[in-house]
């Protein structure tokens, strides 16, 4: 079966109507056909029964109408906040956990001796790219380890003419997700035992960094380290939450209702439609449009509440998670630097710094003496004097020349800076 990444596309033009990958228009032509097919039967055979003396009005359907139209609003609605909700727990969990990647790599950099810390290095990068690359499987359900793999192979298909462009995935290259070193054989039978492989990996790599901060590595106080425990935990609580919606499908009941009043209104519409639309053409156009469209609306919603998988509308997972690999990957280069070789380059204006460190000090002092004027006028006078004095203070003039000193603006100490 052909998988796509998820559709990007230029919202302008009318091309974007001309597009089939993703559509959902395929979908709703059946049910317009139906309608209007309805409409045909009734406009020939019906209309003595069917007239507008038993129908003078479309009221008591237009009510019906209404109520179709908010229930198929509302169920889109909640779709697409599935949808939404779903992305954004997936950025968040792919964040804290680079986040965390980040902040072992900067502890290690301060770790006196070598300790072996470029394996611990490699066996970092791997284990949080292995941790991303499992729980991006629980979300799309996939549960094939060979996908996990080192070196990711290149879709070899032809680009689809009515797909705008994307290239045709075959499943088994499309499944595949990039780990850094691969998997060994240990964790490979580990994890194929394990019943929930996110929580597996996790502790594996918590027990990791424990491990390594036990044996001398990463320098740095408790509470500090603490932090990135604390940040793996958030990042587990955000694959939680988007997994949550994968786990809990849309209410049945809804669901159920949602079908049913759309099967009422395919046969209803095209029946009032012909009574008080003589022309079967007409009749047959609005027909299909009515029809069709109320159905698209429930396709749509259909489409995007379950935004995991690897549908046209699905999220790229596979894309956010190369995305991440990339972000970790790039600590490796960054190396170890001190601050001579980091900052060496740079054009540091002494006379410059030393003047904005002489105004800093000048509006401290300035600051001060306010200070002190403030603090000397409340202790001469009572809460009541203080009180009215207060209230009856003139407001500053800017032509009366300060006695202060001279005014320190914050925005003239950045220009001196520059």
């Amino acid at each position: 079966k052909a998988r796509e990444e998820m559709i990007e596309y230029d919202s302008n033009g009318l091309a974007l109507l001309c597009r089939y990958t993703g559509s959902v228009f395929p979908r709703t032509v059946p049910f317009g056909a139906f309608g209007v097919l309805i409409g045909c039967v009734v406009h020939f055979w019906g209309r003595g029964v069917l007239n507008t003396d038993n129908f003078d009005h479309p009221y008591a359907h237009q009510v019906f109408s209404i109520s179709v139209g908010f229930l198929l609003v509302f169920r889109a609605n909640l779709s697409y906040n599935r949808f939404w909700e779903g992305r954004t727990q997936v950025q968040q969990m792919s964040t804290k956990w680079d986040d965390a990647m980040m902040q072992i790599f900067c502890f290690e950099d301060v770790t006196k001796g070598k300790l072996d810390s470029l394996k611990f290095r490699h066996t970092m990068l791997h284990l949080f790219s292995l941790l991303h690359g499992v729980a991006i499987q629980a979300m799309r359900g996939d549960s094939d380890l060979d996908h996990l793999v080192h070196d990711v192979p290149e879709s070899t298909a032809n680009p689809g003419c009515l797909s705008g462009g994307h290239d045709h995935w075959d499943e088994s290259t499309r499944s595949y997700l990039f780990v850094y070193l691969g998997l060994s054989v240990a964790e490979r039978a580990l994890l194929e035992k394990s019943q929930s492989r996110v929580y597996t990996v996790l502790n594996w790599v918590t027990r990791t960094i424990t491990r390594r901060h036990h044996i001398g590595g990463l320098q740095v106080p408790p509470p500090i380290l603490s932090r990135t425990y604390q940040v793996l935990s958030e990042g587990m609580g955000s694959y939680m939450q988007a997994t949550k919606i994968q786990d809990t499908p849309f209410p049945f009941p809804y669901a159920q209702l949602v079908i049913a009043v759309l099967v009422c209104f395919t046969i209803t519409a095209p029946i009032v439609i012909v009574i008080f639309v003589d022309s079967i053409v007409f009749s047959s156009i609005l027909s299909f449009v009515s029809v069709c469209s109320s159905v698209a609306l429930n396709e749509v919603a259909k489409e995007i509440e379950d935004p995991f998988g690897f549908d046209p509308n699905d999220l790229p997972l596979k894309k956010l998670h190369e995305a991440y690999a990339e972000r970790i990957l790039c600590l490796l280069d960054m190396g170890e630097h001190s601050d001579d070789t980091m900052w060496a380059g740079l054009n540091l204006d002494t006379g410059a710094i030393d003047r904005l460190s002489k105004r800093i000090h000048q509006m401290d002092e300035t600051r001060e003496r306010f200070k002190a004027a403030e603090q000397s006028a409340s202790a001469t006078l009572s809460p009541k004097q203080s009180t009215s004095a207060t209230l009856l203070s003139p407001k500053p003039n800017a032509a009366t020349p300060s006695t202060e000193g001279p005014r320190v603006d914050s925005d003239d100490v950045e220009q001196e800076l520059v």
